[in-house]
Formats: structure tokens, sequence, C-alpha cells
């Protein structure tokens, strides 16, 4: 994963798009801290993906008595 400042996206957001385009996922920090977290649509599905069936597992194992 690639790190970029603030101040680099706005000195260069084609490098952004550049990188996203590419498959690559981008954390783009403020300060020295992560504040945003750029990945590619397919990622994003992905993970979207993985935390439904994490909340319907967690679901599930509330619903089974201890």
């Amino acid at each position: 994963m690639t790190e970029m400042t603030l101040t680099d996206l706005d000195d260069n957001t084609g490098l952004l798009r550049k990188k996203i385009k590419d498959g690559e996922s981008v954390t783009l920090t403020f300060r020295g801290k992560p504040v945003i977290a750029a990945v590619p649509m397919d990622q994003y599905e992905e993970l979207v993906a993985a935390a439904e069936r994490l909340a319907e597992i967690e679901a599930q194992s509330e619903a089974v008595p201890a």
C-alpha cells in the first residue's frame, strides 16, 4: 500500500488516480496519521462482502444459547 500526504494529493491528484487505476491501495495521511484509505472498487466490494459475512456470523453466534 502506498502512502501519500494530503498535501501530495493537492499537488498531484493524477498520481492517486493512476495508482488506484493500476489496482493499488493508497493511504492518505495528515500530519503523519492515516485519515483516508483509498482502494480500487473491486477491493472495496470484497471488503464490504467480507464485512457482511462477518456480521452474519456474529448474528448467528449471538442467536445460539451459550
